[in-house]
């Protein structure tokens, strides 16, 4: 069943000057991270890059396809993925923690943004084609809009095959996969004081339709989640989110190691 998330932002081009967003009060506790992701009707300038800020810049009323807050760059070639509002995942090395490596993914100009995750594959355990029954191990992760009501975000968390691999089974190799459409993130703010919500699953998980029977003559790609992977399992590359936007929306994400 497909999810909504839509949000907001009544932010100024101020925020970008602020160097980090202090975890106390904002729920994450001892081991944990908070990170607000800002759209802008004017994209700003820059990478944002070598300090410890927590917030990455996207740009406002963006969609991969106009009008659809569901499209994604499901079934591209991974040569031809387009960055703009895209946010790259990357893990930590051993030893490091959460960073955003490059805080600015706004405008048709721009490259993505980076944000590196202390997480590993095993963080998803068991990952299970049912969103209820999937655990993590290490990080779950929160989500709440903020701003003037109406404005709203729709995230699809996305991988690349590796060269040369079929992952799905459709005969195309070097394709981006998204997770499928029914865990695609959709909200729309509603008034009222903004309420968190666990998006786990839908940010670190990436749930694929294959033909998980590829011999038998028969295509069984029908859009429904055969395998869940986490991001960052071998079985994809280059894992990102793909961040759409209606109005000048704005979420804050909170990072929360699973023992809290």
């Amino acid at each position: 069943m497909k999810n909504l998330l839509f949000l907001v932002t009544c932010t100024c081009l101020g925020v970008l000057g602020l160097s980090s967003i202090a975890m106390a009060g904002n729920g994450v506790g001892p081991g944990g991270f908070s990170l607000e992701i800002i759209a802008f009707n004017n994209c700003p300038g820059g990478d944002f890059t070598g300090s410890n800020r927590r917030m990455i810049a996207v740009e406002a009323n963006y969609q991969v396809i106009e009008g659809d807050m569901y499209s994604n760059q499901h079934h591209k070639l991974v040569k031809d993925l387009i960055r703009n509002n895209t946010i790259s995942l990357v893990p930590a090395p051993e030893g490091e923690s959460f960073h955003v490596l490059d805080g600015n993914a706004c405008g048709s100009a721009k490259q993505d943004a980076i944000l590196q995750l202390p997480i590993t594959p095993d963080n998803c355990d068991p990952c299970d084609p049912d969103p209820i029954l999937t655990g993590f191990t290490e990080y779950r992760v929160e989500l709440a809009l903020v701003g003037a009501p109406g404005s709203g975000i729709g995230v699809s968390t996305c991988g690349g095959e590796p060269t040369d691999v079929d992952v799905d089974g459709d005969g195309i190799t070097d394709q981006i996969l998204c997770t499928t459409e029914e865990n695609v993130l959709v909200r729309y703010r509603k008034s009222g004081k903004p309420v968190w919500e666990d998006v786990s699953t839908q940010l670190l998980t990436v749930c694929l339709d294959i033909d998980d029977t590829p011999d038998d003559g028969v295509n069984d790609l029908d859009g429904v989640c055969d395998l869940r992977v986490g991001i960052f399992d071998p079985t994809l590359t280059g894992y990102f989110w793909q961040w759409n936007t209606d109005g000048k929306a704005h979420a804050k994400l909170r990072f929360k190691p699973v023992s809290q």
